[in-house]
């Protein structure tokens, strides 16, 4: 344990402060070797051909994430923290990667937390060639106890307590931005990879009750957010009892929140049906709470549920739908899971209309697109009936600004209907934009291939002869031609 001591004045009694890493040169060996491996497999992204390449050579890496060049073989990749990303080899030299690390450290029972950052960039100034280069330094060291921690470099304590007020509101619900914010007060990302080579020696800590240890597996391959290695276990009972039945994706994904009430003892009871899926398909947070919504074996179901659950929360909300109904609607219509955004937006809009959400030929259109738009005009010209007319207006005044060459022709959206279609053809949310073009407080375009003019392409927002945004289908980023082509035209606008 520490001790206490008088304080430099000897006016107080303090804690004497516990010794931890001052440099990267005190970090182990074991530990840097442990980021050096995970480093050296992120390969880079480059979003102008949209190929991986080896970040040390350049090569372009096979099929295999394997470089033909330097022979390094790479992590496939599976989420943005597993490669390195570039809008092209020559921008390499102004880019900046940042990329963090836990790693525990046990002193005499006492329990630090480091938080490591490694820097990588391609600009090096002895040499003009692009060249990879990492640094490692020390971002914070929490020193953890059972009721909260203290920031040993900022010099700064909070409480568990103080969290829970943030996140857990009157009514008994929870703001999981508060989660977001704890994570991001010291990483750019939500996540980190962990050291895991000495979580056994934490079964003698504050931990001892947490079983974290027995999750080394399964934390040797995910990344982690920090609120879940120190605030979770720490504070939260629900934790040890996720880590006893070996639910170690709900326990690290925010389920330790849980309140435990009657449906969550139904569903986590020992020998319960609903509690042999959850381990066997090792549930995360929004597939336990499409499970909450619906409790069913079946799932298909929880994994349509739980693709957007934030959206599918709102759904049941708004309509009190049947789950299985709506599923078996998806699959009949051959709609995605991604649609259930706007089939919500379709179910909001009907209910502003004074729909009734009871009648299953509201709740189920023979086509929701259509529909959707259908309602989602009527509440524009309920809202404003001149909308359309002054769209046209504003479009007649951006027809200086047609453009067109060889290959592609730029002109304005000219009317409301020109701009629900193009957000339907195009499944982005341009039609959220008509109110602010209709007043002139934006300007709408879409560029199409002479080749197919019916066809849309890129959707084009400028504003002060500045593109605001350009995107192709599903929000796609054009390549780099077309964005060339945007970027001279651009500079020809008159207003």
């Amino acid at each position: 344990m520490r001790q206490l001591k008088m304080d430099d004045n000897f006016q107080n009694l303090e804690f004497e402060e516990l010794e931890h890493w001052q440099s990267v040169n005190d970090i182990p060996e074991d530990v840097l070797k442990f980021i050096d491996d995970i480093s050296k497999r992120r390969a880079l992204y480059l979003y102008n051909d949209h190929n991986f390449y080896c970040p040390f050579c350049l090569s372009k890496l096979r099929n295999n994430f394997r470089c033909p060049k330097c022979h390094k073989s790479f992590k496939r990749y599976k989420d943005e923290n597993d490669i390195m990303t570039s809008s092209s080899i020559e921008s390499l030299r102004d880019c900046y990667f940042e990329y963090y690390y836990y790693v525990f450290d046990i002193q005499s029972e006492e329990v630090l937390l480091y938080i490591l950052e490694e820097d990588i960039s391609y600009n090096n100034p002895l040499t003009l060639e692009l060249y990879r280069t990492s640094n490692i330094k020390i971002k914070e060291i929490l020193h953890l106890t059972q009721n909260g921690y203290y920031e040993l470099l900022n010099k700064n304590y909070y409480s568990y307590k103080s969290i829970d007020l943030e996140l857990f509101k009157k009514d008994g619900s929870y703001n999981l931005d508060t989660l977001f914010l704890f994570d991001n007060k010291y990483i750019d990302y939500n996540s980190a990879y962990l050291y895991v080579d000495n979580l056994n020696d934490l079964k003698d800590t504050i931990y001892r009750y947490t079983k974290i240890w027995q999750a080394k597996d399964y934390l040797k391959k995910k990344m982690v957010r920090l609120s879940s290695l120190v605030y979770a276990p720490l504070h939260f009972k629900s934790f040890e009892y996720l880590m006893q039945n070996k639910l170690y994706n709900l326990a690290f994904n925010e389920g330790y929140i849980l309140k435990m009430d009657s449906k969550d003892k139904m569903l986590l009871s020992k020998n319960n049906k609903y509690l042999k899926m959850l381990i066997k398909y090792n549930f995360g947070f929004d597939e336990y709470l499409a499970l909450r919504m619906c409790p069913t074996l079946d799932l298909d179901l929880i994994c349509f549920l739980s693709f957007n659950i934030e959206i599918t929360k709102k759904i049941q909300d708004i309509a009190n739908i049947n789950f299985v109904k709506l599923k078996n609607y998806f699959a009949e219509h051959k709609y995605s899971e991604g649609m259930l955004v706007e089939y919500y937006d379709y179910l909001k809009l009907a209910q502003d209309l004074g729909f009734d959400l009871k009648d299953k030929k509201v709740l189920y259109p023979e086509n929701l697109i259509q529909e959707h738009d259908k309602l989602y005009l009527d509440n524009l010209v309920i809202e404003d009936k001149n909308i359309n007319k002054k769209i046209k207006k504003v479009a007649a005044s951006l027809m200086d600004n047609y453009y067109e060459d060889e290959n592609y022709v730029i002109k304005p959206i000219l009317d409301l209907e020109d701009l629900i279609d193009e957000g339907t053809k195009q499944h982005n949310c341009v039609r959220t934009y008509a109110k602010d073009y209709a007043n002139d407080l934006t300007h709408l375009y879409v560029m199409r291939k002479k080749s197919n003019l019916a066809e849309s392409f890129v959707t084009i927002e400028e504003y002060h002869n500045k593109i605001i945004q350009a995107r192709c289908k599903y929000n796609e980023a054009p390549d780099a031609n077309t964005i060339k082509i945007i970027q001279n035209w651009v500079k020809t606008i008159k207003r």
